[in-house]
């Protein structure tokens, strides 16, 4: 009975022995991984809401939007009634936008934000999806309008993903 119990027990602890030198093998990354998981990260941004683009607009220069002057010539203000009819406060001295505008269209479109990361050069990337849905008696013009901190200021990349 004592043999038994002294095989199990130098079983056991050879076991432990092994998954102990096994996790320190594990704890040790290389400093370029670490790196590359920093710039992946994700940025944190807003979805700004109750704005829409002026019929007077054809297109956007330039997607980042970075004073209130030029982001009033793109949007006007769609206030609502209810708690959350306000349109999203822009404060340019703190943030910038970022717009995403579609040609006018009679499909039910929406854009949908996927992700806001930076590269490897440190540029911006904003991935976003457009899904594309039933015919409307009506056409509209389809927009995502972003705002971003602007410590996170870069070169900024939209990429589309289907």
């Amino acid at each position: 009975m004592n043999v038994k119990r002294i095989a199990i027990a130098i079983g056991v602890s050879i076991f432990f022995i092994g998954c102990q030198s096994k996790k320190s093998d594990d704890t040790k990354t290389p400093l370029v991984e670490i790196k590359t998981t920093m710039i992946q990260d994700t940025i944190p941004y807003t979805i700004a809401q109750n704005y829409f683009v002026k019929n007077t607009v054809e297109a956007i220069e330039n997607p980042k939007i970075e004073t209130e002057a030029a982001f009033n010539s793109y949007f006007g203000a769609a206030t609502t009634m209810g708690n959350n009819g306000k349109p999203t406060a822009v404060d340019f001295t703190k943030e910038f936008a970022i717009a995403i505008v579609l040609p006018k269209t009679d499909n039910a479109t929406t854009i949908q934000p996927v992700a806001l990361k930076k590269d490897a050069n440190h540029s911006l990337i904003f991935e976003y999806k457009v899904a594309v849905g039933d015919k409307q008696s009506y056409t509209s013009r389809p927009f995502l309008l972003v705002l971003v901190d602007k410590k996170m200021d870069s070169e900024l990349r939209l990429k589309r993903i289907e």
